[in-house]
């Protein structure tokens, strides 16, 4: 590949800082943001801002940075395209891409899970959904404690990037060699990388429960008992198992943990669903789910919320509630209305706390 050419499909939160991050690495190239919305494209181009997906006190778009919201036309000259929108929408867009996208390189920032011919036990990662969409592409994924709002001030962040061609991961990760802030690693698990990062949204939603009950101690017992269940988790779906290294050492493992029941999205909105579910007790959880979003964050939609469902209803269905107890108990407590308290009865009782 001899000039780059990237492309951001996505002008919300992460795709936007991500822009800027890019922009900055690279001063001499130009980028290009694809967004739906007009009035977006138009705040970035004409305002070098995102005004409705930033904070005010963000860095402003560099002048390489160009918004569109012309999707076939930006994929078509592009070579370097980054995936930044929410997994609920993913399917949706990528159909509608009618182009060849052969020797492209696709990089997912998207964090979510797929059912496969309607079988919740059947999973499918968001990369494994665009080898299937476009089988002749590289697709790797970024992951790591990256909170939009500080990516977007220049501020300090690290990422893995898991690639199962290494050469690529590395291209990726010389986007960033000049962004002195920005600091990622590469490894061959991509399929770790993916379930560490849409599995610690569960946990984080666990966390937010437990904040909700009063116990911080609670808190740190579920970071610690929980990492070990989302690693065994991920061992159940592929054979060899991945790294342990991923989800015990690096970036996109226990570092996004620890980020995430602390800051994450999943983890304010956990508090904010216990709370209405106290007083609206007559409406179901995707009721009270989709009211807490509205509340919170406009509308947006967290996909945290989605994963945990399909992750749970994976667990139910190939029984094995009692070997994931942790992941089993946020998602009743998400989806069935079941007491917050069980989390703390399988903290203090959970012998399957240990990785193989």
């Amino acid at each position: 590949m001899s000039e780059i050419k990237p492309l951001i499909i996505g002008t919300g939160s992460f795709g936007s800082a991500m822009a800027i991050v890019l922009g900055k690495s690279l001063p001499n190239t130009q980028i290009i943001i694809w967004g739906r919305r007009l009035e977006i494209v138009e705040d970035i181009n004409n305002n070098r801002r995102n005004s409705e997906y930033l904070p005010p006190n963000s860095l402003k778009f560099p002048d390489n940075i160009i918004a569109t919201n012309n999707l076939q036309e930006s994929v078509k000259i592009s070579n370097i395209i980054f995936i930044a929108i929410p997994s609920i929408f993913l399917e949706k867009i990528l159909y509608s891409i009618d182009l060849n996208l052969n020797n492209k390189i696709l990089i997912s920032l998207v964090k979510g899970i797929f059912i496969k011919d309607n079988q919740v036990k059947n999973l499918f990662t968001v990369c494994e959904l665009l080898n299937n969409r476009f089988p002749k592409c590289d697709c790797c994924v970024l992951s790591g404690p990256n909170i939009y709002s500080d990516l977007a001030r220049g501020k300090f962040a690290e990422a893995t990037i898991g690639s199962y061609n290494l050469d690529i991961g590395n291209r990726v990760k010389n986007l960033f060699t000049k962004h002195s802030n920005f600091k990622t690693n590469v490894t061959f698990d991509r399929f770790g990388v993916e379930y560490a990062g849409l599995l610690k949204n569960i946990i984080s939603l666990g966390c937010g429960f437990i904040d909700y009950i009063g116990n911080v101690n609670a808190r740190a017992a579920l970071i610690r008992q929980g990492i070990h269940e989302m690693y065994n988790f991920t061992c159940t779906l592929k054979i060899p198992c991945p790294s342990k290294k991923t989800f015990f050492e690096d970036a996109c493992g226990i570092g996004d943990l620890i980020l995430t029941t602390h800051y994450g999205r999943g983890f304010i909105l956990a508090k904010e669903f216990l709370k209405e579910s106290n007083i609206q007790t007559e409406k179901d959880c995707a009721q009270i789910w989709q009211e807490v979003e509205s509340i919170l964050f406009n509308n947006m939609k967290i996909p945290d919320i989605h994963n945990c469902l399909i992750i749970g209803q994976n667990i139910e269905n190939r029984g094995l509630t009692s070997v994931f107890p942790i992941l089993n108990a946020i998602y009743t407590i998400a989806w069935k209305k079941e007491d917050p308290n069980i989390l703390l009865d399988i903290l203090f009782e959970n012998k399957k706390n240990i990785s193989k």
